[in-house]
């Protein structure tokens, strides 16, 4: 067959897929009859969707694919199943939900044995309510949430043009960018909370976006930092745990701004009670996976030490923290080093690697399915996993992101046979 014929096949073939009211030479009234995928009950429509996946959905070069409306009521539950959200997402998103369960609430409910109807669907019944429903909070089915943040994307604002340095209200205009972020932050954690049907959650703050911003950056070393303590703490706190399995924390662009020091001394306290690596210990139990990279980390995220009512998972766990903040991936260049909770001051990175080794071997005491797995640099730039029980240590590529590709760390055959029980492994620069 020829490349022409097998264009023309697949354009016909397009136009009866998405087509509600095509007519043929056995179909002139425009009747859809078998042949139409837009005739499959909805149930099958939502099922193949699904198997399509949420990133083909989202593809840019499905923009010009003709979807009809009522395609488009399915698709948007499948999208709604995996939520990605930028800063500029994250400002509006949880807004929205927000304003249309209000609108929900506001209006008149339905007396008890009255069928449902839904706007957005030809059917009535119980079932494809529920995959027709509309895509307000408390009807849909997210089970995956995935948040990225970057680092200030003006930087010439707070540049004088002509000398190149910095203007005298750069700290006001930057204290400012990160008071938004952190109601950003507080508004997600409040929507959070009511993600009953959430199975993974990732939260990612990044550097600057372009080489420019990032050379620009460095000149205000000491201000690029957006992401505050309470409202990160308040995040942890607000995830719900009826179906989590996967946790990932990645803040490498951001240290975390502590509270001002003219708030009250009641506010102050509770801030400080908010210690956010035992935050992270309270899903411990629940979780399956947790990677986790932070300016600061101590042994407190394992929950060895928190009293805990929850049962643990009988699942395999497999944990990674990474202690290296280089990560040109991320856009975060510097060569530095995570560092201890407790540090008051510079700290060796042999001091954090013991502390999350110690750490980690009281874990697995506690939980004889746990793997966890630590990453870190060498001179010049190498990624190396380690392996606590056994020393053994394994260069890995750093150019694959250590949150999306499991083999990173996990490589087969890394570890004999005789060796398949517990193990830990930690990861630092």
């Amino acid at each position: 067959m020829l490349v022409t014929d097998t264009v023309s096949n697949r354009n016909h073939n397009s136009q009866i897929l998405t087509t509600n009211s095509s007519t043929t030479p056995n179909n002139r009234s425009g009747s859809t009859e078998g042949g139409y995928l837009t005739t499959l009950p909805p149930e099958i429509l939502f099922e193949i969707l699904q198997y399509v996946g949420v990133d083909e959905l989202r593809a840019a070069n499905l923009g010009g694919l003709f979807i009809c409306k009522y395609w488009y009521s399915i698709a948007s539950i499948v999208l709604l199943e995996n939520i990605k959200l930028s800063a500029t997402g994250l400002k509006r998103f949880p807004a929205l939900q927000h304003s249309l369960v209000t609108q929900e609430q506001s209006q008149p409910q339905p007396h008890q044995g009255s069928t449902r109807t839904c706007t957005c669907t030809h059917l009535t019944t119980a079932r494809s309510g529920s995959i027709h429903g509309c895509t307000t909070l408390t009807a849909s089915r997210i089970k995956s949430l995935s948040v990225q943040l970057a680092g200030y994307s003006n930087w010439p604002a707070v540049l004088d043009p002509t000398t190149h340095q910095g203007i005298p209200e750069r700290f006001t205009i930057l204290a400012l960018w990160a008071e938004e972020t952190r109601a950003d932050i507080m508004r997600l954690a409040q929507w959070l909370g009511t993600l009953q049907t959430l199975t993974r959650f990732r939260f990612q703050a990044m550097g600057e976006l372009d080489r420019r911003g990032r050379m620009q950056a460095h000149m205000f070393e000491q201000m690029k930092n957006y992401l505050h303590e309470d409202a990160v703490g308040r995040l942890c706190k607000s995830i719900p745990t009826q179906r989590l399995t996967v946790l990932e924390l990645d803040t490498c662009g951001s240290a975390f701004l502590k509270a001002d020091v003219d708030m009250d001394v009641d506010s102050r306290e509770g801030l400080a009670k908010e210690h956010i690596c035992s935050l992270i210990g309270m899903y411990v139990p629940v979780l399956r996976r947790l990677r986790v990279r932070m300016h600061r980390i101590c042994p407190e995220i394992f929950g060895s030490c928190r009293v805990s009512n929850a049962r643990h998972t009988t699942a395999r766990k497999e944990f990674v923290f990474h202690l290296s903040l280089y990560d040109p991936l991320k856009r975060v260049t510097g060569a530095k080093s995570a560092m201890p909770c407790t540090a008051a001051g510079p700290c060796g990175r042999e001091v954090l690697i013991n502390k999350m080794i110690e750490g980690a071997k009281v874990a697995v005491k506690q939980m004889p399915n746990l793997k966890v797995s630590v990453l870190y640099h060498v001179y010049p730039f190498d990624l190396v996993a380690m392996d606590c029980r056994t020393g053994e240590t394994k260069l890995v590529d750093s150019q694959i992101d250590w949150l999306d590709n499991e083999d990173v760390v996990f490589e087969h055959g890394m570890h004999s046979s005789a060796n398949s029980g517990n193990f830990v492994s930690v990861c630092a620069f």
